[in-house]
């Protein structure tokens, strides 16, 4: 073989052939050695491999799932004793010595004068004691013995030199005797029972709640900034066209508005019907509030279509349904009386919304604790499971109630209620379908309520009268809020710019159980609280001026002469008479303004 140092490698002459199985390393035709020096004849020096090892290493497996052998705890089989050992010795022990009392150091001797001799005697005559009914023996220890007596000298008395006999006048004859008369005590009418509450147990979470008196700041951009003017999705194009043509209401909310005018000329279209039979209306008074669960009527039909439908006869309860100016509503009625006059005879009718089937004997449950950790809705949810009526909307705060907190009682609707009120809400019923809502009473604080935006406003042009009186309160600034159950919290809900004072009275309930709750009950207490403006606004119910039906718990503003009144709408009544052979509707609407400070 020649001297390959200088060769390129690809002159090498290594027959490299592809095979399926290794070759063994001592048949490999590699002329592995040194290439012999010019003194060794050209002859190259094989060195035989002793052995050839091959390695294989196996690929790394992806880890598809740890087991973690600490996730449960392992009980104990069985308990060791543990030997504590003896006590201790007792290591040192103290002896008290008491000495003996220190000896006399010097005595003093007395020494007393000898007793004078007595002079005379005088013997004393003493009755005979009267026998002793009851004598108690009391036994005394024997004197001590005296080892010396001493002599004590006394003075003889002194003679009395002169007697003074002291006269005593007798008392002198009454002449006349005054007879005072006493008139027999008068017989209590009647007597009034004191009941104390008993005592609130203290609450085992404690808050401090602090309402803002200032106003929240006005955000200029309630809808967020706007998009530059070159990113508007609007195709403008340069063409003429009326302003009040283009349907684009650029604004957050679009309301619509009443138009000011000097008359107004209204439409009223009423339709009456009683199981779908249609029904001459008289007159009809529809109303609701804050502290009325649902729509309540009272109406005057025809006596004939009175007698027709068996109104006084029938066992069930017939559904009337009124509308009014597009407004629909559907009542449970009841009759109440007949009148007949020469040619107008009418009977009378009362009723109540639907929801008025959830309060009342025929739905009554026993005392039930809940066992489960709700929230305040689905517990208002669980009252009307399996009943054909629904929870459409709730407004309010929900909080979380634990398990064995609360205890449903009554009718369904007596817990609905009492749900929402300890939020500080209200229940409103639907005009016509079986469903309701839980509001809240005051949609903000009260001394907020001159900075919130109105969701109804009316000009005074289509309010003819408005009658305000005021009501005069207490004005609280703090209030305790406890709960009542196991898992109750307690607060202090107090305005911030005030001292606390005066303070209402404590509210307790059981479902106090969350910091968001206490702080709503809060507000609605002392919201009512202080001076309050009540308005009687007096209006259309028309959608042709955008008037339309007013609501429980909305922030309404009216504008008056003397300034706009701003406050709460605390209820709302329709009314239909008939004047000058016309159909009248008139909404009347109670506002509740914030008068103090």
């Amino acid at each position: 073989m020649a001297n390959t140092q200088d060769a390129p490698a690809f002159e090498l002459p290594l027959p490299l052939v592809n095979t399926e199985l290794p070759a063994s390393s001592l048949a490999l035709p590699l002329p592995l050695g040194q290439v012999p020096d010019s003194d060794s004849g050209g002859e190259t020096q094989k060195v035989t491999v002793s052995a050839l090892f091959s390695s294989h290493y196996l690929p790394s497996a992806n880890v598809g799932k740890c087991w973690n052998m600490r996730d449960k705890a392992t009980t104990v089989s069985h308990s060791v004793a543990v030997n504590f050992g003896v006590s201790l010795g007792v290591v040192k022990c103290w002896r008290v010595t008491t000495l003996p009392l220190p000896s006399l150091q010097k005595t003093h001797s007395l020494n007393y004068a000898d007793a004078n001799s007595v002079a005379s005697c005088a013997t004393v005559n003493v009755e005979l004691l009267k026998q002793i009914q009851h004598a108690t023996r009391v036994n005394y220890t024997p004197v001590v013995g005296l080892s010396r007596f001493a002599r004590a000298p006394w003075a003889a008395n002194v003679a009395l030199k002169t007697c003074g006999k002291a006269i005593s006048q007798p008392a002198e004859a009454l002449t006349t005797c005054a007879n005072v008369e006493y008139q027999p005590a008068k017989s209590l009418k009647t007597c009034d029972v004191i009941n104390y509450q008993p005592a609130v147990k203290p609450a085992c979470q404690w808050f401090d709640i602090v309402l803002p008196d200032e106003p929240e700041p006005f955000d200029p951009n309630p809808c967020g900034l706007p998009p530059p003017s070159l990113e508007l999705p609007l195709p403008l194009r340069d063409e003429q066209f009326n302003a009040l043509q283009l349907h684009l209401p650029l604004t957050c909310d679009y309301t619509p508005t009443t138009p000011l005018l000097g008359t107004y000329i209204v439409f009223n279209e009423i339709t009456t019907t009683i199981d779908n039979e249609q029904v001459e209306l008289f007159t009809a008074s529809i109303s609701t509030s804050r502290d009325a669960f649902c729509w309540q009527l009272s109406c005057e039909i025809n006596h004939a279509d009175y007698r027709r439908l068996n109104l006084g006869t029938r066992k069930d309860k017939p559904i009337l349904s009124i509308t009014i100016n597009g407004y629909r509503w559907d009542f449970e009625v009841y009759p109440q009386s007949e009148s007949q006059a020469f040619i107008n005879n009418r009977a009378s009718l009362t009723g109540r919304s639907q929801t008025a089937q959830l309060l009342g004997e025929a739905v009554m449950r026993d005392p039930k604790i809940i066992m489960d950790s709700l929230h305040a809705r689905q517990i208002i949810d669980r009252q009307v499971e399996f009943l054909p009526f629904t929870l459409s909307s709730y407004d309010a705060t929900d909080w979380l109630v634990p398990a064995g907190t609360y205890t449903q009682t009554g009718a369904p609707m007596d817990t609905i209620i009492d749900v929402a009120k300890a939020g500080g809400n209200f229940v409103e019923s639907h005009r016509y379908e079986a469903s309701f809502k839980i509001k809240k009473r005051w949609p903000a604080e009260a001394w907020h309520l001159a900075n919130r935006n109105p969701t109804f406003t009316l000009p005074v042009n289509v309010v003819p009268t408005i009658d305000t009186s005021p009501r005069d309160a207490m004005q609280y600034n703090s209030v305790f809020i406890l709960g009542s159950s196991n898992n109750a919290k307690g607060a202090p809900v107090r305005r911030e710019l005030s001292i606390g004072t005066p303070e209402a009275s404590s509210l307790t309930h059981p479902l106090y159980t969350d910091v968001a709750v206490l702080r709503e009950a809060g507000i609605a207490c002392l919201s009512d609280s202080g001076r309050h403006d009540i308005s009687n606004v007096k209006t259309i119910l028309n959608d042709k001026y955008n008037v339309r039906l007013a609501e429980p718990g909305e922030i309404a503003e009216i504008a008056g002469e003397n300034g706009a009144i701003k406050g709460v709408v605390d209820s709302v009544n329709v009314t239909v008479g008939v004047e000058n052979n016309a159909p009248v509707v008139w909404q009347n609407i109670v506002i509740d303004s914030y008068a103090g400070d």
